[in-house]
């Protein structure tokens, strides 16, 4: 066959296709990879991707350095110390030749009345002193608890219930308790003068208390005691919890206290100086039935009366509103100190002391109206009436300032000053309740206790770490203080008793008990089957209060004792005692009931019938349910 006739353009067009692919391809290699287009100009040069982290890093460097090398321009500031020196002579610095000498030098140097006071940034928290003096005063009451009060700005004072606690007169409202009030002194002045010693400065040598804690250990029935275990005491007004105390990195690689931490430490202590009344002396829930609540009393060291105490602890130069005077309950079982009446300049000088007290509670009328009446006393003198004088116009002022809205500051001489001037008096009272009920821990009937407390103290130097020798101590809210020594053993007298006062021993049955059990200021008594293995008492329904329909209440009492029996003696023989004059006659030998227990704590006793039925202490009981107490 003929070969087809092909003309040289198809014959060649696949070669000249290939060869330009070909030629694209080179091109793309050497354009992207030989002599790469992506780059730029740093410093004149042109930089590719590899070569762009290098050239920024080494011109950061560069800037650095020439930063860390750059010498600030230094200001010429004037020397004013030799002026301040020459003004410290007015004569002098006036160039007025004196005529006499200065008598005396100007400013001289304020003397050192401390030893070895440390100076900034070698200060140690100072320890705090032991509470002295413990006294406690007891009952058994049915009070109202509410939720404590947590204090703060919004309220207009520490001393108000709460005003969504709706108290109701009904029965069984409250809850019965042993209570326990222990108090002891806070020795003030000796405090101030161990925060002296300590270094402290006059801004920050008044002790502020945070709280008393109170531990408790009950005494064995051979003499011994049990470890001291902590009492969760009850207070009806509690400051918010503490702040967190941050410190961070400041000037000259030292710590400060963070701006967070400088406002909530501010707000906090505002609170704790307001309320301090609150946290040394807290008031006594209500009481609905049972003892009247007693607290510990003073008058012996110092006449000290604590409704003086709580103004003292107010501070009304800072223009803090101390509220209206505490509810104390009058302290029928203490004679108040009686003093022979003054007179004279006794007298006046007492009445001047009064209208001051009123001048520091604010109370300026009483303050003006009280030194007024010094005028016409006699024994009258110039120095008195001066001081009335100036008590008058000071009164006058602070009237005048608080019209106008004037925030009361103190002077400005006094801004070092603290508020020591109204720690006037060398002890502070404190006293803690322990009143928390049997099932919660607290203090059981029958028992025997000893109390010991300390003070916890706010650190004045809580967030200054840079005034501290250890700035870890700056992180510090509480300076816990010693425990106090032990004080007297307390006895809580039984809320539930039990005797044997039925059975028949002659046919070997009917072993029974008589409760008596103290419920909502009252003593009840209800009768139960003796059983063995089985305790005592149990819930029962009884005749309670009177109703104003002229029923009775019929509540539902735990009438448990605790006690176990173990054994029942119908075959018991014994003889009673018989007085015959200053001796006793025993009579002839009877058969009774006696009846074998274990206690609560493990103590294994016996109850006779015969004994328990006659016997002075069931009659003693008796006359209680009669007397509905």
């Amino acid at each position: 066959m003929a070969k087809q006739a092909v003309n040289v353009v198809e014959r060649h067009l696949e070669k000249g296709i290939l060869g330009l692919c070909v030629a694209v391809l080179i091109g793309s290699i050497v354009t992207f990879l030989v002599s790469s287009p992506n780059k730029i100009e740093i410093g004149g040069d042109l930089v590719g991707p590899s070569e762009i982290d290098d050239r920024a890093l080494n011109a950061a460097n560069q800037l650095r350095d020439r930063l860390r090398n750059a010498r600030p321009e230094e200001a010429d500031i004037a020397e004013f110390v030799p002026e301040f020196e020459n003004a410290l002579s007015p004569l002098r610095y006036a160039s007025i030749e004196p005529l006499l000498p200065i008598s005396v030098p100007w400013l001289p140097p304020v003397p050192d009345v401390i030893d070895d006071v440390p100076i900034e940034g070698e200060i140690r928290l100072a320890k705090v002193i032991k509470p002295s003096r413990l006294r406690v005063t007891q009952g058994r009451s049915t009070v109202f608890i509410q939720p404590p009060i947590v204090l703060g700005d919004t309220k207009k004072s520490g001393f108000a219930p709460d005003p969504d606690f709706e108290q109701s007169s009904g029965l069984g409202q409250g809850v019965d308790v042993n209570w326990v009030t222990v108090g002891c002194l806070f020795d003030q002045k000796e405090q101030i003068s161990i925060h002296q010693q300590a270094g402290y400065k006059a801004g920050r040598q008044s002790p502020y208390l945070l709280g008393v804690d109170l531990e408790r250990r009950r005494k064995n029935p051979n003499g011994t005691y049990t470890p001291w275990a902590e009492v969760q005491t009850y207070n009806p007004t509690v400051l918010p919890t503490p702040p967190t105390v941050e410190l961070i990195p400041g000037p000259n690689q030292t710590l400060i206290a963070s701006i967070d931490t400088e406002t909530d430490l501010r707000d906090f202590f505002r609170l704790l100086k307001r309320f301090q009344a609150n946290v040394f002396r807290p008031l006594f829930p209500e009481i609905q039935f049972g003892s009247d609540w007693l607290y510990p009393k003073y008058l012996d060291v110092e006449n000290i009366r604590v409704e003086d105490l709580d103004w003292e602890l107010c501070s009304p130069e800072d223009g803090t509103d101390c509220g209206d005077p505490r509810p104390y309950p009058a302290q029928s079982d203490i004679a108040p100190v009686t003093e022979a009446p003054k007179t004279g300049v006794a007298l006046v000088e007492a009445t001047l002391e009064e209208a001051m007290r009123y001048f520091d509670r604010g109370d300026y009328d009483r303050a003006i109206e009280t030194a007024e009446d010094v005028n016409t006393m006699e024994g009258v003198r110039s120095n008195h009436l001066q001081q009335v004088k100036q008590i008058i116009e000071d009164a006058r002022q602070r009237k005048r300032d608080a019209e106008r809205g004037a925030d009361v500051a103190k002077n400005p001489s006094d801004t070092t000053a603290d508020d020591r001037a109204q720690r006037k008096s060398r002890y502070q009272v404190a006293w803690v309740h322990d009143l928390s009920d049997e099932l919660g821990g607290g203090a059981q009937s029958g028992m025997t206790y000893q109390y010991r407390a300390r003070f916890r103290l706010y650190n004045r130097f809580c967030g200054a770490p840079s005034e501290l020798a250890d700035a870890e101590d700056a992180k510090r809210i509480v300076v816990l203080g010693e425990w106090s020594a032990p004080g007297d053993d307390v006895h809580i007298a039984e809320d539930v008793a039990f005797f044997i006062t039925h059975g028949n021993p002659s046919l070997g049955r009917g072993a029974k008990a008589t409760v008596f059990k103290w419920f909502e200021g009252m003593w009840v008594s209800e009768p139960f089957g003796l059983v063995p293995g089985e305790t005592i008492g149990k819930r029962k329904r009884t005749t309670g209060r009177q109703l104003p329909d002229g029923g009775h209440d019929r509540p539902q009492v735990d009438f448990s004792t605790g006690a176990t029996v173990i054994d029942i003696d119908y075959d018991y023989t014994y003889r009673r005692k018989r007085q015959r004059g200053h001796s006793f006659e025993l009579q002839n030998p009877r058969r009774t009931i006696a009846v074998m227990y274990v206690t609560s704590d493990g103590i294994l006793r016996q109850k006779v019938m015969e004994e328990d039925k006659y016997g002075p202490q069931k009659k003693d009981f008796v006359s209680r349910l009669e007397k509905g107490r």
